[in-house]
């Protein structure tokens, strides 16, 4: 048994310790989890991190045990941020915190558990499982369309503690399938699910690549691109062999995305831009001449019809006339 693991925050995040995405598994690759962590919600990358290790744990696929697996993790994640004092400098900020707070956390969850041959795969929300087969998705966990995959769009509420409503029983799944030799599965949050459903073929670029810049430029190509959602991107790779190997690749603690200069679109053939340049000047140079010319005839004309000082047009008649005498 191998796990490759691929794992990369979205750039608004800045660094990759704020990454909403996590994940967990046990050293012999028996269990592995993934949550994605929902940004809108109050400490979601905490309340992530814990759920995946309370099922490592203690992995289920049976309703009524998930969910009191969730109450358990929900109770912790609780205690955890109750210890936390809210302490800012600006009221506002500690305002909207604290009432964050109130409306809980909340991620999605995907997991499955490995004996002998048989897995049992459990999700919840839109992180996608994949089973595939030489090279062929024979597999799909909540669903195998991109486009219906909001559908699924639910979340784990660490509320579930006192409120058992907030759990959907509909958006729950669980399956048990059956491993051959090689077989590989895949669990990937939601951005990233979409691009692969859409792309299956994409499964073999990331069993090719071996850095982390192979990775976080393959990601930022198709973030350019719009046909990767930029958002955090994590993708596990588990295949059912003898190799016995963890890769992981995901950036240190350091890394920063880097700027990236506006490119003029590139000149067709036969452009001069000297030649641009100075048919703009000569351009600006004639408007400027007729601009003025077009003032000086206007002022002759106010000047011919008025005169300093005076209110009635008609003196200018009277003016005349008194020379003539």
């Amino acid at each position: 048994m191998s796990l490759k693991i691929f794992s990369l925050h979205k750039k608004e995040s800045v660094n990759f310790l704020n990454i909403q995405d996590k994940y967990s598994y046990k050293k012999d690759l028996s269990c592995i989890a993934l949550s994605d962590g929902a940004t809108q919600g109050y400490e979601s990358g905490k309340w992530a991190n814990i759920l995946v290790n309370s099922y490592v744990q203690n992995p289920t696929n049976k309703l009524s045990l998930f969910i009191n697996l969730l109450i358990t993790a929900s109770n912790r994640f609780n205690r955890e941020v109750n210890k936390k004092n809210i302490n800012s400098k600006n009221e506002a900020i500690e305002s909207l915190i604290k009432e964050t707070q109130k409306k809980g956390s909340y991620c999605t969850f995907v997991g499955f558990e490995i004996k002998n041959d048989n897995v049992k795969v459990v999700s919840y929300g839109d992180s996608v499982f994949f089973q595939f087969r030489e090279k062929k998705a024979l597999k799909f966990i909540p669903t195998n369309e991109s486009s219906s995959l909001d559908t699924y769009s639910n979340f784990l509420n660490t509320k579930i503690a006192n409120d058992q409503s907030f759990f959907k029983p509909e958006y729950f799944k669980s399956e048990e399938l059956m491993l051959e030799d090689d077989d590989i599965l895949i669990m990937a949050s939601d951005a990233l699910s979409k691009y692969i459903l859409d792309n299956q073929s994409c499964l073999e670029d990331f069993l090719q690549m071996q850095s982390f810049n192979e990775f976080v430029n393959y990601v930022e190509d198709r973030w350019d691109k719009n046909t990767l959602e930029e958002d955090d991107i994590t993708i596990l790779i588990y295949k059912h062999d003898q190799d016995e190997k963890i890769i992981t690749i995901e950036p240190d603690d350091s890394f920063r995305f880097k700027e990236k200069l506006f490119q003029p679109p590139p000149m067709q053939n036969g452009d001069n831009p000297v030649t641009k340049i100075n048919l703009l000047k000569y351009g600006l140079i004639f408007g400027v001449l007729v601009f003025g010319l077009l003032f000086l005839f206007s002022s002759k004309s106010i000047f011919v019809k008025t005169l300093p000082g005076c209110m009635d047009e008609n003196s200018l008649y009277y003016d005349s006339l008194a020379n003539k005498h």
